[in-house]
């Protein structure tokens, strides 16, 4: 999981330029689905997920120089949990395609915790997955 950012600015020294801020987040997660069959070919999931936090790395990168954030001072939470609503559709003989949503139901990391500058609220992770998988 994580997050990209890209943003154009002006300097007196370098002109015109990109300023890039990314966090990625490596998770061990355990997904929980309830699955509901609206039909053979359509299903219906809604779930929840517990996540570890495995490691985590952020990096802001400016004209002048790039700098990695330190996880010590800038903590990420350890474990999160996460909402998740499912729709599959069958395709051929147990060949599915998958869209999944998830939501952070708790914050990945307090606003005390937030590098100044680079965030203004709690944060929260949300996304979503799509998938093509055979079920046999």
């Amino acid at each position: 999981k994580g997050s990209h950012s890209v943003s154009q600015s002006e300097s007196p020294y370098f002109g015109a330029y990109f300023a890039k801020y990314t966090i990625h987040l490596n998770y061990a997660e355990v997904p929980v689905v309830l699955h509901y069959f609206i039909t053979p070919k359509y299903h219906l999931g809604i779930g929840a997920s517990y996540n570890v936090l495995i490691s985590s790395r952020e990096d802001y990168n400016d004209a002048s120089y790039t700098t990695t954030v330190d996880p010590e001072l800038f903590p990420f939470a350890r474990q999160t949990f996460d909402g998740l609503l499912s729709g599959s559709m069958v395709l051929w003989r147990g060949l599915m395609l998958n869209v999944r949503y998830q939501y952070s139901l708790s914050t990945i990391r307090k606003f005390a915790d937030i590098p100044a500058g680079l965030g203004f609220e709690n944060q929260k992770n949300n996304m979503f997955t799509f998938r093509l998988m055979y079920l046999f």
